[in-house]
Order: C-alpha cells, then structure tokens, then sequence
C-alpha cells in the first residue's frame, strides 16, 4: 500500500486520506453489532437527495451499507457523516446509478425517491426507479470512500480503475 498523504482541504477531523488503491479487500459483515450501529444510526441519516451548504465530500454520491443496501444519497458532507455507526460505501453518481451500472452488478430496484425541490418540470429526466441494491463486491471494489464510524476514509478516485472494473463486471 502506498501511502497518500494529503492535506484535508476540508479542515473536518472525520476525513483520512491514507488508503489503498480501493476497498476491494474489505471483509466488513452484517452482524449483530453492525446491525447495533445501524440501529443507532438511523436518525442521523440524511433524507435521499439532501441539498447541504458548506463542503461538499461528495456531490450526489451513494452511500450503501455493508450488504450492498443504498442507504442513501445527496451531497455527502463532514457534518453529514459525522453521527454515523457502522462501515458505509461511498460511490459517486457516475457509478451508482443508471445504465452506468453494469446489470450484473444490480440486485434490486426501487421506486425512485424524489427529493421535495425537484419540480414538475425537472421530473421527466430522472427515471421513475433507482438501484436500490447492488453487489457488495461491486460496491468495495469501484467505492471512492469508506465511511467507519463517522470517518470519511479515502481512496484513491482513479478513473482508468474504476473502468477496468465495470469492464470486469460485465464481463462476468
């Protein structure tokens, strides 16, 4: 693993950016404990599609639990994250929703929830349903951060991997 020092341009103590290349390795289980945490949790959780001022870790990302469940998504934030318990994936937008998603990958859909200021006139270009489950492998090997315990853990955002990636998953 190489280390990756970086600066934390958004001077919040929950974010560590020493990780490797990706998260593909993780073997983080729905167990009694984690079900604790999530429990614990489930106030703190941003309502899907949260519109929060201020820094932004990840514009429109997905976060999913450690059984591949989305959890959630909107502007992902230090403030946001920080009551959290448990292990969270973090994906993009790019990688967590639409035909970006290879099929393999898609375990369950879901009515789509709307957030409240989306108008009439911006709904036709947002499909009536989103993944709502996806392939725990999936999900670690192309995650762009790692939520534990309220820590937002970085990994290395490389494009060409991530590419690589999808290209194996719809290659299974």
């Amino acid at each position: 693993m190489q280390s990756r020092s970086h600066q934390n341009p958004f001077n919040a103590p929950n974010v560590i950016r020493d990780f490797a290349e990706s998260f593909s390795s993780d073997r983080y289980e729905l167990d009694t404990s984690m079900l604790e945490k999530y429990e614990r949790s489930r106030g703190w959780v941003m309502q899907p599609g949260t519109r929060i001022s201020g820094h932004v870790l990840a514009h429109n990302g997905s976060i999913f639990d450690v059984s591949g469940n989305k959890v959630t998504w909107g502007s992902i934030t230090p403030e946001g994250i920080r009551h959290l318990e448990g292990v969270y994936y973090v994906l993009s937008e790019f990688d967590s929703t639409g035909d970006r998603v290879p099929a393999r990958a898609i375990l369950g859909f879901d009515k789509r929830s709307v957030p409240p200021y989306l108008d009439g006139a911006k709904r036709p270009w947002i499909s009536d349903f989103e993944e709502t489950r996806l392939a725990i492998q999936y999900i670690r090997d192309i995650a762009i951060a790692r939520i534990v315990d309220g820590q937002y853990q970085v990994c290395a955002d490389d494009w060409e991997r991530t590419q690589k990636v999808k290209t194996a998953w719809e290659e299974r």
